[in-house]
């Protein structure tokens, strides 16, 4: 038995070790083909949508404030209202006005003022199909504001709400004739090996995911802005988002994004640079 777990444990060791330097080798490819994102880009008007109230803060809080302090006028529009996430604790009504509160309060820390915020309120987990209602929104709130840039989902997001906000958008503003610079941010993209340890699949269906996933990440990823300097900002920001980072009724079964891959998940959001890929609607 003795030998059994030492054996275990030889094994976890170098699946660390190697999981660790696979992710260096990435991080270290990624940063030579991405460029910083200059001064000029950090100042132009900007418009983030968020499928839900956190995914603002994960996947891009750092260059939100950096913006937000070089002047930019930032505005944040929220697609569904969050009633899905803990919907065996809490009612879907208080919890989607919970998050709504939590949002505020996250893109305030960020910097970005209240008057400009908006909910769309889609149901949560089903933006998909509520397509008919929301790109004409859209339309209307791009038409207003007219933006230089524009931050969504990074289009091999995979969850459902993160990849509609993709594609509702970018439909929207081909609709409305804009010519628009295009950030798109990964949050849930970074769930496989060897970003996050994973507990299903065979080791040759978790090498096979990460050549398809890993590999095709580096090569559309371009951009990336160093937010080490305003982290702490970030955190703050994403620390308002109570329902999502601490056990809201101090339940063990309340889930919380720490809880994810053992942690690797916020570790992953949470380092000294966002990296987006950068393309241009005309």
């Amino acid at each position: 038995m003795a030998d059994a777990l030492n054996l275990s444990a030889t094994a976890h060791e170098e699946n660390l070790s190697l999981r660790s330097l696979t992710r260096a080798t990435l991080s270290s490819l990624q940063t030579i083909r991405t460029r910083l994102l200059d001064d000029a880009d950090l100042r132009a008007p900007t418009i983030v949508f968020a499928p839900h109230q956190d995914d603002e803060t994960l996947g891009c809080g750092g260059t939100l404030v950096r913006k937000c302090a070089m002047g930019s006028p930032v505005s944040v529009v929220f697609m569904t209202d969050g009633s899905a996430s803990h919907p065996q604790f809490m009612a879907a009504e208080k919890l989607a006005a919970t998050r709504a509160g939590e949002a505020l309060a996250a893109t305030l820390t960020l910097g970005v003022a209240e008057r400009q915020v908006r909910f769309l309120g889609a149901p949560d987990g089903a933006l998909r199909d509520q397509g008919r209602t929301v790109i004409p929104a859209l339309i209307d709130i791009l038409t207003e504001r007219r933006p230089a840039q524009v931050f969504i989902p990074y289009a091999r997001d995979r969850l459902p709400d993160h990849v509609a906000t993709h594609d509702f958008v970018v439909t929207a503003i081909r609709r409305a004739g804009l010519s628009v610079t295009i950030f798109e941010y990964p949050v849930w993209f970074w769930n496989h090996w060897p970003w996050m340890r994973q507990s299903t699949g065979t080791t040759t269906e978790r090498l096979r995911h990460f050549a398809r996933e890993s590999l095709a990440g580096l090569m559309d990823f371009n951009t990336r802005v160093c937010v080490r300097d305003v982290l702490e900002k970030k955190i703050a920001a994403l620390n308002c988002h109570k329902t999502q980072m601490t056990r809201f009724d101090a339940s063990e079964q309340w889930l919380t994004l720490n809880d994810v891959a053992g942690g690797d998940f916020i570790r992953c959001l949470l380092g000294d640079r966002e990296i987006f890929h950068r393309w241009q609607i005309r």
